[in-house]
């Protein structure tokens, strides 16, 4: 029986064949290439551009809450369901307004731009932390003052509420989007 034709000694030859070496090599350089490359597409921008991304967190996370509980309005979903998309929303911007308390600007003008973008951020956590109460019974009206509306129910003034947030962290993001 000859070397050659056996099959252990394909898979030999194969292993260190420069063409079955070529996958592994590509593997490792973008594994090790990735996370530089996030790395910098990341801090483009600087202070204001990061500011601007979680704003947009932010901004998606209000948007769902407020069509997820339009929804629920409308008898179209299941409290449950809504109740747990609004959690995970206020969840999403607490981290986005973490984030931005975290950030390090470089000058008097980014400083006051992290207030801002904080203070927009605690309205928008206070709107889907009310969400959240209103959705497991525990809101209080007051909350909203005299933002009932017309009809003089929390439900569809929390849902223009988170709205209105969501415009606000949206304009604000365009403004610092690199």
């Amino acid at each position: 029986m000859s070397t050659a034709a056996s099959p252990r000694h394909d898979r030999a030859r194969r292993r260190r064949s420069p063409a079955a070496r070529r996958p592994w090599r590509v593997a490792v350089c973008l594994a090790l290439a990735g996370p530089l490359l996030t790395g910098c597409l990341t801090s483009q921008g600087g202070t204001p551009a990061a500011l601007g991304r979680s704003l947009e967190d932010g901004t998606s996370a209000l948007s769902s809450a407020e069509l997820g509980l339009r929804q629920y309005l409308a008898a179209r979903t299941l409290r449950s369901a809504v109740d747990t998309l609004v959690s995970d929303s206020l969840d999403q911007a607490t981290k986005a307004s973490a984030e931005i308390a975290t950030a390090s600007p470089d000058t008097p003008g980014e400083a006051a731009d992290q207030a801002r973008a904080l203070d927009l951020m605690d309205d928008a956590v206070r709107a889907l932390a009310a969400t959240r109460a209103y959705l497991e019974g525990s809101f209080d009206p007051a909350l909203l003052g005299d933002g009932l509306g017309p009809t003089g129910e929390p439900g569809p003034a929390l849902a223009d509420l988170l709205a209105e947030q969501a415009t606000k962290l949206a304009a604000q993001a365009a403004e610092w989007s690199p």
